[in-house]
């Protein structure tokens, strides 16, 4: 199983980096895990707020076919099956908040054990900002095309050399032929 990463950049006022996320064995453009319909699959990646559906440290939740992810101040935590990746951000602050971006009109809704302990109505979220996970840096959060992707903006007169990210959870990395960083798991 293979994770696809890009970077991209841009520089307009601000520096964009980005990575987004592939899953599959070999066609690493295949998106739908097993077990998983095409329709469900062509779902919109949506962020649920944690209302204590989740541990407390965890600001936003995400799920996409095979995957689920927990956003946390400098750090999202990506569960794939039976294999964990951790990505942080060197130095990133640690007890930022996340903000919802986009509301989206759809809620979320945990009904397990006793009535009391139901989640309802949960907001859902199109992106993600983490604001200053590093001094003039901010982190976004977002899906394209059943993919998890985010970006850093970097504020203008800021050294985007000072942004350096951590990968727990890699068994190997390699880099394709067009570049993408791939983390073998």
């Amino acid at each position: 199983m293979m994770i696809l990463s890009r970077a991209a950049t841009a520089v307009v006022g601000a520096l964009a980096a980005g990575a987004f996320f592939f899953i599959g064995t070999g066609d690493v453009g295949h998106v739908a895990a097993a077990g998983v319909t095409p329709s469900v699959a062509r779902l919109p990646l949506s962020f649920e707020r944690n209302a204590g559906q989740a541990d407390s440290r965890v600001d936003f939740i995400a799920r996409g076919p095979g995957y689920t992810v927990w956003l946390t101040p400098g750090k999202a935590t990506l569960a794939l099956h039976d294999e964990v990746v951790r990505i942080g951000v060197v130095g990133g602050d640690a007890h930022g908040r996340g903000e919802g971006l986009r509301h989206l009109r759809g809620t979320a809704n945990y009904l397990i054990g006793r009535r009391q302990a139901w989640r309802t109505g949960i907001a859902t979220f199109a992106k993600v900002r983490y604001g200053g996970v590093l001094p003039g840096i901010d982190q976004i959060f977002y899906g394209r095309q059943g993919r998890l992707e985010y970006d850093f903006v970097v504020a203008p007169g800021v050294n985007p050399r000072t942004l350096a990210i951590t990968l727990e959870g890699a068994q190997r990395l390699s880099l394709s032929p067009s570049g993408d960083l791939l983390i073998g798991l």
